[in-house]
């Protein structure tokens, strides 16, 4: 899992830097062609397929192939690993997208730039009409948009690193709608976070611990626990006090059946005199 993780953010940064080209595009002609992405120095190749209201991205660094797949009617992008099977499923508009996307950007940045319409331009034997991006009069983003296949087939990005996705060789013809499919025994990725932590071992016989009915106060001594049970729309606040010259550690996790809902150092540990734990949850 920890493999899949550095593979992914690695990814996002190359597959996903083309994600949304069709935001703000209803339908676009079914064509395919090569990507070429290049940020500063580094260049990245590709395949791009297209149609309609979806589209797929086929690139490879470093040995590690990734195809990313938009459904623009559906806000949804899936990224697909081969090398260990998996995909993921995000929302297209979600913040790893915007972070890392040119073209996304592009229709981000709209709603706090000022777009202008620069004329029009051949790109690849296709008339384009010509969009530029300014924030406090500093060109920010350009894009050169094919009139006959309704699509941006050139994104420049300027900042800190300057990015410029091209599409090329294009060829308007039919896509096959297997291109769009998730391959056969590829298994769907599970954010680590939002699996059950391991049970710890100072929960012990957790299940024998009491159920306590708030408000409650007891005193409590080492390795002892009580449980409480979650009630939907409610919050829960745990205050404990030290009475002790020893040092003591308070701990409120939250658990389902045996085991925590997360790893233990997910939550914080409270080790003072005084009132040593208040949370809310």
């Amino acid at each position: 899992m920890k493999r899949y993780n550095t593979i992914f953010l690695k990814c996002i940064c190359l597959l996903i830097a083309v994600i949304i080209i069709m935001a703000g595009i209803a339908s676009a002609a079914d064509f395919t062609g090569k990507l070429k992405l290049k940020l500063d120095d580094e260049i990245i190749e590709g395949d791009i397929f297209i149609s309609g209201p979806k589209y797929c991205l086929v690139l490879e660094q470093d040995g590690e192939k990734g195809k990313v797949i938009v459904d623009t009617e559906k806000n949804e992008t899936t990224i697909i690993l081969f090398s260990i099977k998996e995909y993921r499923t995000i929302a297209s508009d979600d913040m790893i997208s915007l972070m890392n996307d040119p073209f996304q950007s592009y229709q981000y940045s709209l709603g706090y730039g000022d777009e202008e319409f620069k004329g029009t331009e051949m790109v690849q034997g296709y008339e384009c009409d010509v969009y530029q991006i300014a924030m406090d009069d500093t060109t920010v983003m350009a894009k050169w948009h094919a009139k006959s296949l309704d699509f941006p087939i050139k994104i420049v990005g300027h900042g800190q690193q300057e990015r410029i996705i091209e599409i090329t060789d294009i060829e308007e013809k039919a896509v096959d709608a297997s291109i769009f499919a998730v391959p056969e025994g590829f298994t769907k990725w599970v954010d680590p976070k939002s699996l059950p932590g391991e049970r710890p071992e100072w929960a012990g016989d957790i299940e024998a611990a009491p159920v306590m009915t708030p408000p409650f106060e007891k005193n409590m001594g080492p390795g002892d626990i009580v449980r409480v049970k979650i009630e939907p729309g409610k919050s829960l606040a745990v205050k404990a006090g030290g009475i002790s010259e020893t040092k003591v550690v308070a701990k409120a996790i939250p658990f389902k059946g045996s085991n925590p809902l997360k790893e233990e150092q997910w939550y914080n540990n409270f080790a003072q005199r005084g009132v040593i734990c208040q949370r809310c949850h």
